[in-house]
């Protein structure tokens, strides 16, 4: 019977054990990583405009936080911290091209005024603008920023390297709005 007792004992406080371990964890993340927990959500769909070399861009971006353990103490690197992201895009241009992308992408900060995304072109892209990098700012509403760097998608697959607005020299400024926009949306 000492025994039984014993052993409900140890396995209830293994249970306290982890259960306090992942609150504090939570606990943590709030505080590393108040982006994630922010209302209205970095992580949703947003919808920008912007313009490069006289052509009109829309790009439709749905964004998500990837998934971690509690557990997961990682490789060390602190520039990670859990804030990771993936997602989707959409780059659509006046002249009728839409094109779809792969994101992922990377939190700066802890309340993702800095933030980076990376965009991986599919294997049947159509010639154009293609999408190679963008950097956000986000001020914790719903205004949301970023300075894209593009290329030039070349016939047969090839690219040619431009990253900023072939007019002007800069980079292409994208002004984002929360939602999807019907003329450019995500599938």
């Amino acid at each position: 019977m000492k025994q039984a007792v014993a052993a409900i004992v140890l396995i209830a406080g293994l249970l306290v054990l982890v259960l306090v371990f992942g609150f504090f964890n939570k606990w943590m993340d709030r505080g590393d990583n108040a982006w994630a927990y922010a209302d209205p959500p970095l992580t949703q769909n947003w919808t920008g405009d912007a313009s490069a070399g006289g052509i009109s861009l829309k790009l439709a971006l749905r964004l998500k936080r990837d998934e971690f353990s509690f557990f997961d103490y990682g490789d060390g690197d602190s520039e990670d911290n859990h804030r990771s992201l993936s997602g989707e895009a959409v780059l659509c241009d006046a002249t009728g091209r839409r094109q779809s992308y792969a994101v992922s992408g990377l939190v700066r900060d802890r309340h993702a005024q800095r933030t980076m995304l990376t965009f991986s072109a599919p294997p049947n892209e159509m010639p154009g603008l293609r999408l190679e990098r963008i950097d956000l700012a986000w001020d914790g509403t719903a205004a949301l920023t970023g300075e894209a760097q593009l290329a030039h998608a070349l016939p047969g697959g090839g690219t040619r390297i431009s990253s900023s607005d072939p007019l002007t020299g800069r980079p292409v400024q994208f002004r984002f709005r929360t939602g999807m926009d019907a003329a450019c949306a995500l599938p």
